[in-house]
Formats: C-alpha cells, structure tokens, sequence
C-alpha cells in the first residue's frame, strides 16, 4: 500500500554541519491584544443574534416648553403634554467558523541519521506555532476591516458604511488632514471612550485613538507635519500603565489625534472595476530542503495601501469550546484554538488512509480553529485606503 513521502527538510550527517539555527522575526500580533473574546454559547444552535443599542437623544434642539402661569394653577396644571421617547437597536447575526492546519510527515527512522535533531526539532516546532498564531491574526484583521466603516483618499474623502471594499480609487496619499476629519467623526460617533487596552486614551488634547501604519507612510506624515511634532514629545513621557502594550510595540509616537503603530506590512491592494483586492503579502519558495516564504514582489509594487483605526468594541471573538464527554462516550481532548496536536500511524495522517503503518512510524501535527465573530459597533474602526506615492530619492551632491 502506497505511503506518504515523509519530510525531507532534515539535513544528514556526512559533512561538518554548523549547529547554530537562524531564525528571522515574524510579525507582531496586534489583533490578538485588540479583540475582547470569549466562549460561544453551546447547545443553542449555529446562529446567534447580536443586538446593538442606537442611541436615544432629543431630536430636536430648541424644543417650546409650557409656560406655567397663575391662571393655569387651577385649570391646566393638571392637563398633560408628553412627549415620546424613541429607543432603536440594530440586529446582526454570527455564525462559527472553521479552519484546519497540517504540517509535514515526519518519519521516525530519520530522526536516527539526521544531524542535530533536537534543535532543528525545537526550530521547526517553534516555526509551526508562529505559522498558526499568524493565521489567527490574519484572519481577525481580516474580519475587523470587513466590519468597519471606510473612507477611500480623495478630495471628497467620504466614508462607507458597508463591508465590502467597492469604493472609489484613492487618488491621493494619507495626509493628516483626513485622519483629523476620521478622528471627528469617531468622537461624533461617541468611540471616545478609554478603554482599559490602552488603544484609546484620553488626554489633556483630547482622546487619542490607536492607528495601525505602515512604517514609510507614518514616517512621510510626521514629516510632512512639523508643527505637530510636539505631540510626539510629550506623548513619549509617560503615559500610564494603560499604554504599556503599545509601547512594547513600539507605538509611543502621537500625531495629532492619533498614536502611530507600526506595522512592517500593512495591508496592500490593487484596484479594478470599482473594488479594491488584497495583495498576499508573503509568497513560497523552494530552499535548500523543504520550502520558506519571503514578502511576494507583487505586494512590494501594489499601488494602494490601508491603515486602519483600532478600537476595541468594533468586532468580539466567540471560541467554540469542544465536547469531550458525553455521558459515558469519550473523546481524546481537543482544542479549538490552533494548538498542534502529533498523530501517527500511516492511516491517521492522510486522507486516503491506504498506508500500511503497523508500527506507526509516521507522524504529523494537526491543529484546527473555531471561532465566531460578533460585529458591535463598526462604525468605531475605520480602513483607510490610501495610494501609494513613491517618489525620487532626495539626494545630496557632492561638493
């Protein structure tokens, strides 16, 4: 019976072979810290309602009130008047997801000839976990940007109250003077409420809202807005336990009504017939055993670039948590938050489970997600679509 090829990643011994394991950074995970979570409600079904209260306040300002004279003591004092009071909310639904992870088949008997194996073990496990934490990440900042309101870098700068991305093209890079008008409707909006995260903080200038941006386009508005400079330097002092998250992320910088918090790879687009479309940032290819990934050339050259507006309260995580006991009917535990799990024997780990393992020599790891998300209040975040200037270098010459 046919037999999976096992991983070949695995260097041999027949040469002198350095011990030392270098690894690159991987992303830091922003929407995992930003996105309150907890359990999905079992037993109930696979849909659940969410509920958003609108809010209630007079909608007329100068209103005429009745006038209480002497003569009305003892005729109309009594007569009343009311005046109605409109409370509206607005329902949603959210449904759970799912999605599974596999890695390689690993072969016992290699484990004998290969060199090192324990650290090139600890690495590969290492590099599974990341992968894993990344596709959580990836898929909450996807979610959150579905969910929240748009705005697209024109002249007219309008905001979509919608999910998808069919806007108009950006015809202009971010300037500051469109994250002041988002940072105005955010407050209208009432999103300025500190939250305990830190990502939104009020200060003696105002509330000061958490944008995550990539690093060249922060670095051209803080050029391009000397005079609020100023901003940096008195936010970089001190600013409360509440921030200490951020400032490990190296988000200490504030301009204007936002702190700036750095991402080497913000979300990148091209555009057609009216929408925008993801570029993937990373792309595969073959190294010397195994393969690896690096930034995908077509997401270095994609014409268009997002920022987004953080905020707590826009999108809320529901893990599934999973049955393991039924009366006497037992299962071998599980874990719905991408933990990897190693399986062996031929027949476990391959969908045509025609391998012949007898002694379970073959092994893999496995890891699964489930997870709903709940929209609250998207009109609290903000994706911002902005083109991508890229201009010449300025130079000095030579004297």
């Amino acid at each position: 019976m046919a037999c999976p090829t096992a991983f070949d990643a695995l260097p041999l011994a027949t040469e002198y072979l350095s011990n030392d394991l270098y690894k690159r950074a991987y992303p830091q995970h922003v929407m995992m810290n930003l996105v309150p979570r907890t359990e999905f409600v079992r037993n109930k079904g696979v849909t659940q309602t969410s509920f958003q209260m609108g809010r209630s306040l007079p909608t007329t300002d100068e209103r005429t009130w009745t006038a209480v004279t002497a003569d009305d003591v003892d005729t109309e004092i009594c007569s009343n008047s009311f005046t109605s009071v409109s409370v509206g909310y607005t329902a949603s639904t959210f449904s759970p997801e799912r999605f599974q992870l596999q890695g390689p088949i690993i072969c016992q008997d290699t484990l004998i000839y290969s060199h090192n194996p324990e650290q090139f073990w600890a690495g590969y496990l290492n590099a599974l976990a990341k992968n894993s934490g990344q596709e959580l990440e990836n898929q909450l900042l996807y979610k959150y940007m579905v969910a929240a309101n748009k705005a697209a870098a024109t002249a007219a700068y309008p905001r979509y109250e919608q999910t998808s991305f069919t806007m108009a093209a950006a015809t202009s890079e971010l300037v500051q003077e469109m994250l002041d008008q988002t940072a105005i409707e955010l407050n209208q909006d009432g999103a300025n409420v500190p939250n305990e995260d830190g990502f939104l903080q009020l200060t003696d200038q105002g509330p000061i809202y958490t944008l995550l941006i990539g690093q060249k386009a922060s670095r051209r508005l803080f050029k391009n807005n000397s005079e609020l400079r100023q901003d940096v330097r008195f936010a970089q002092m001190g600013q409360g336990d509440n921030a200490t998250l951020l400032q490990r992320m190296g988000a200490a910088s504030v301009l204007g009504s936002f702190r700036h918090l750095i991402t080497l790879f913000p979300p990148r687009y091209t555009y057609s017939a009216g929408a925008y479309t993801r570029v993937n940032t990373w792309q595969s290819y073959n190294t010397t055993k195994g393969t690896a990934v690096r930034v995908n050339p077509a997401w270095l050259t994609a014409p268009y670039e997002g920022a987004v507006v953080l905020h707590p309260w826009v999108i809320k995580e529901h893990i599934v948590r999973p049955v393991n006991q039924v009366q006497s009917m037992r299962w071998t535990p599980k874990n719905y938050m991408g933990e990897w799990v190693w399986k062996t024997g031929g027949r476990n780990i391959q969908e045509s489970g025609d391998c012949l393992d007898p002694l379970e020599k073959y092994g893999r790891h496995f890891a699964e997600y489930q997870h709903a998300v709940e929209t609250i209040f998207p009109q609290f975040g903000r994706v911002i679509i902005f083109a991508r200037c890229e201009g010449d270098i300025e130079t000095a010459l030579c004297s």
